[in-house]
């Protein structure tokens, strides 16, 4: 099986196909990156969701999807926060070297950090346009305010997520 390259990638389809098999690791060098068991493929976990983040801009200017389509961006949000988490627990128990070698590559996303970028966009697949919340949950009463603003859109949680939220928070 060839290799696939990042950039080539067109649809939510292929990159849920290509993180299906992606295990986790730190190069020497501090580099983040998952290897793909299948064609034993090496790639970058922020090229990764950079990519992603590309795929899903076309989703979210209007904030319209399908349930399906939802489904399979949150399989790709988790396997890629999933990465990142993976990666830090991995990179704790490097060596001293690969360490420094990570906090060097940290050092030059000072100014741009996929990462960050990554977690500071709100999830499409946890968050509703008001179109969307009234369309899927049959309500013609919303919430008063949005849970989220994101380019000027507001956007809602969907009840079951805010009660899960509830419980957790009083509940434990």
């Amino acid at each position: 099986m060839s290799a696939i390259n990042i950039n080539n990638l067109k649809s939510l389809d292929e990159l849920c196909n290509l993180l299906k098999d992606c295990k986790v690791q730190i190069s020497f060098l501090g580099r983040r990156e998952v290897k793909d068991s299948k064609n034993n493929t090496i790639y970058s976990i922020d090229k990764i969701a950079l990519k992603a983040m590309y795929l899903f801009s076309n989703y979210s200017i209007k904030w319209d999807f399908s349930e399906d389509l939802r489904k399979k961006i949150h399989v790709i949000e988790s396997k890629i926060d999933k990465f990142y988490f993976d990666s830090d627990e991995i990179l704790e128990n490097t060596s001293t070297v690969t360490k420094i070698f990570n906090w060097f590559r940290e050092l030059l996303h000072l100014f741009y950090n996929p990462r960050k970028t990554w977690e500071s966009q709100p999830s499409l697949a946890e968050y509703y346009s008001k179109e969307q919340f009234e369309k899927t949950f049959h309500k013609s009463t919303i919430p008063t305010e949005p849970d989220e603003t994101y380019r000027k859109m507001d956007l809602y949680l969907p009840p079951i997520s805010i009660q899960k939220w509830y419980e957790k928070l009083f509940f434990c």
